[in-house]
């Protein structure tokens, strides 16, 4: 008889914590909800946020090759957390990936790829945060490092590719959930092929040519959210560099060693990715809050 009752007071509350649940618009969904952030710069919590099940995942732009037969632009770090507590309106950054012409002199350097964050003024004050990839030099294009990244789990960016006569590297590949983004590659008898993004399970890199080819996006996610590939450099007598892949990806390097306008391409733009499961924390507080107070 005990433990009759016993169980009818479960049914009890779990009904009224699923009422409660359904009463305020916090009702269990069939999977999490994810959003992507690509621009902008404030976010607002949704009503049905919960904070015990939630992750934030950030990965900074990707910096762009140098001119004249220099390295490719290194891909953007990867950087996650999981549960924010978070309410109201949250201030955010998405980095911008490095283009246009290159920098002054003879052999310029590509642009760096600016940083992502969530949940924060500026970099250092924020829940989370993932550096961007540095612009291609004759000296190197680092990828973003996971070791000045705010985060539980954090990898570093692809450095960009060495260089040659004239011939420039690949763009290093954006890390991302699986791992760092793979590096460039130096040319040889070409441009250097760009990096594959995280860890080989992003978007595949550009290939080295006359004129390098844009990377590959990222898949990670769904169809065109992930972590991209780094751009193919460019050869002798070329243009430009390919393109970073979307999302965070270095360019390749521009070709040639007598023309400014043989730049490197533009590299990958930052993504923030939010994930979430509605309602999962309310009903549970609910249940167990009703369970405490009648001393079930």
């Amino acid at each position: 008889m005990h433990t009759q009752r016993h169980k009818l007071k479960l049914l009890l509350a779990s009904a009224l914590a699923f009422t409660l649940a359904l009463s305020s618009g916090l009702v269990y969904a069939s999977g999490p909800t994810v959003v992507f952030l690509t621009s902008g710069t404030s976010y607002s919590t949704p009503v049905d946020w919960t904070n015990c099940s939630n992750s934030i995942e950030v990965i900074g732009a990707g910096g762009q090759g140098g001119a004249h037969g220099r390295y490719g632009g290194g891909g953007g770090a990867y950087s996650k957390i999981t549960n924010l507590t978070m309410s109201g309106t949250i201030t955010y950054q998405v980095g911008v990936g490095a283009s246009g012409n290159a920098g002054t002199g003879t052999y310029p350097t590509g642009g760096d790829g600016t940083d992502t964050w969530f949940n924060g003024a500026n970099f250092a004050a924020s829940s989370v945060a993932a550096k961007g990839g540095s612009g291609g030099s004759d000296v190197g294009g680092s990828g973003g490092q996971a070791s000045s990244g705010i985060g539980t789990l954090k990898y570093s960016g692809g450095d960009g590719g060495g260089t040659g006569t004239g011939w420039s590297g690949g763009g290093g590949g954006a890390a991302g959930p699986n791992g760092a983004g793979v590096a460039g590659s130096a040319p040889s008898s070409n441009g250097g092929n760009g990096g594959a993004g995280d860890n080989g399970s992003g978007g595949t890199g550009g290939t080295g040519g006359t004129t390098g080819s844009a990377g590959g996006n990222g898949t990670e996610y769904d169809a065109t959210h992930g972590s991209g590939g780094g751009g193919g450099g460019a050869y002798s007598g070329s243009t430009l560099g390919g393109a970073g892949g979307a999302y965070g990806a270095g360019s390749g390097g521009g070709g040639g060693v007598s023309n400014p306008n043989w730049v490197g391409g533009a590299g990958g733009n930052g993504l923030i990715v939010i994930t979430y499961t509605p309602g999962s924390c309310s009903a549970a507080s609910a249940f167990f809050g009703i369970v405490t107070r009648f001393g079930w």
